[in-house]
C-alpha cells in the first residue's frame, strides 16, 4: 500500500529526484531542486508541479519506498523556476 503525505498550513512537500538533482553548497546550506507534490491550505505562491529551489538544511527529509521528500516553509524557498 503507498502511503499519501499532505503538506499542511504554510508547508510545501518537495520530491527530490536523485539523479536529476542538481545540488550545491553555498556556506552552511545545501542548495537542491524539485517538483512541489503538495502544498499547504494557505500556501499561493507555488502549486503542485512547480520546481523550486530550497535549502535542504531548513528541510523535514523523510523517505518512503526509496524516494526522498522534504517538507518546509513555503516562506523558506528560494525561487520557483
Amino acid at each position: 500500500m503507498k502511503k499519501k503525505m499532505k503538506a499542511l498550513t504554510e508547508f510545501v512537500q518537495i520530491e527530490s529526484k536523485e539523479d536529476t538533482n542538481v545540488s550545491f553548497h553555498v556556506s552552511d546550506s545545501q542548495i537542491m531542486t524539485g517538483n512541489v507534490i503538495s502544498v499547504g491550505d494557505e500556501v499561493k505562491e507555488v502549486a503542485n508541479g512547480d520546481q523550486v529551489i530550497f535549502d535542504k538544511y531548513k528541510a523535514i527529509e523523510h523517505s518512503i519506498e526509496g524516494k526522498k521528500y522534504y517538507f518546509l516553509n513555503y516562506k523558506t524557498l528560494i525561487c520557483k523556476l
